[in-house]
């Protein structure tokens, strides 16, 4: 303790000494009332301190958050962005896709009746060959073009004509 501190206890006890009991206790109450409130004052500065302490890191913590927010938000941006961009290939590859079905169909189509038609004129070479009996006998096959002209009948060659 410092002289200061005893000099002043020393005069509050020769104070208290002289005066009256009931003033005494008087003053005795007031002091522990004092210092209770002093005590209460210091918990509370000690409680607010502790709460300023907690509404900054809560601001910081809310500060990170609101920047990672921000920069989810542009990734999400630039995600729609793309993603608006791959809708725009999947229509155009749609319609090529589409437009490829339909030549297909078509070519399938066309050749399905060249077969047809291949298979239509098979059979009917195969029944005019078996079939087809003219009425006039050969005359009117070659003129129909369907024989080849006979030759002429000629002898079989000698062995004279061989060399």
């Amino acid at each position: 303790m410092s002289t200061t501190t005893k000099t002043e206890e020393m005069a509050r006890a020769e104070l208290f000494s002289s005066a009256d009991p009931a003033l005494r206790r008087e003053a005795e109450t007031g002091r522990a009332r004092l210092l209770a409130s002093t005590d209460r004052m210091q918990k509370g500065t000690e409680k607010l301190r502790a709460a300023r302490q907690t509404a900054l890191e809560t601001e910081q913590i809310g500060a990170n958050i609101m920047a990672d927010l921000e920069t989810q938000r542009q990734t999400l941006e630039r995600s729609r962005a793309t993603l608006a961009g791959a809708n725009v290939g999947l229509d155009r590859s749609r319609k090529i896709l589409s437009g490829m079905g339909r030549r297909a169909q078509a070519n399938k189509a066309l050749m399905c009746l060249i077969i047809l038609a291949l298979i239509g004129m098979i059979f009917l070479i195969i029944w005019l060959k078996w079939f087809f009996t003219p009425s006039n006998g050969s005359s009117s096959e070659r003129e129909l073009h369907l024989l080849p002209p006979s030759p002429s009948p000629r002898p079989p060659p000698s062995p004279r004509e061989w060399g």
